[in-house]
């Protein structure tokens, strides 16, 4: 398309019969546009909908489908960065819809969650956000080495020394915050632990 794509709709509309490209009617908004990727998805040409009201649909959709939308971002997140992940969509979504509080601290966690302040066309995730939490930051997001906590545990736990973590959740137990320590972390904890002293 070239420098086609950066033009304006009066500008494209001002030019020699000849020189212009196939035009097409948008199915959700009626209106017709050229088919430049400026106003028309143009890598499919069976798409019928212009931009801006693809846009809108697939916001929609984000905001009502938050665990959907947070898995899939989490499995591309994943792939770009070269981690490992193998978890199965249609076991993890119930996983992250069943998961009400996060089993570190307890607060309410909301999927997708952002603050009102923008930055740069998006919001920053809240700490109460829903988050994955790889419980071996070695291995990937694997059955059995994954775990729904909100944002702020899974930062703190990977930023904490290991029996500061342990410490920590063992007075949240003794305080009746959470019930138990996920049984898969504390095994975990603990061999870190270990290493950490054997070093």
């Amino acid at each position: 398309m070239g420098w086609i794509s950066f033009m304006t709709l009066e500008a494209y509309m001002d030019m020699p019969v000849q020189s212009k490209i196939l035009m097409r009617k948008c199915k959700t908004c009626g209106e017709t546009k050229p088919l430049l990727t400026e106003f028309l998805k143009c890598e499919n040409y069976r798409r019928n909908d212009c931009r801006t009201c693809t846009g809108k649909r697939n916001l929609e959709w984000k905001s009502q489908n938050p665990e959907a939308t947070a898995f899939t971002n989490k499995k591309a997140r994943a792939k770009r960065y070269g981690i490992e992940f193998t978890l199965d969509q249609s076991i993890w979504i119930p996983i992250m819809e069943a998961t009400k509080h996060c089993p570190d601290c307890a607060v309410c966690i909301v999927w997708r969650q952002k603050s009102v302040e923008v930055k740069n066309g998006s919001g920053t995730a809240q700490p109460s956000s829903g988050s994955f939490d790889r419980i071996d930051p070695s291995l990937g997001y694997v059955e059995g080495n994954v775990r729904c906590t909100c944002m702020e545990c899974n930062a703190r736990k990977n930023n904490s020394p290991v029996d500061e973590w342990v410490g920590l959740l063992k007075v949240r137990v003794e305080k009746g915050i959470i019930e138990e320590v996920d049984p898969r972390l504390l095994e975990f904890l603990c061999e870190e632990e270990l290493r950490y002293v054997i070093q």
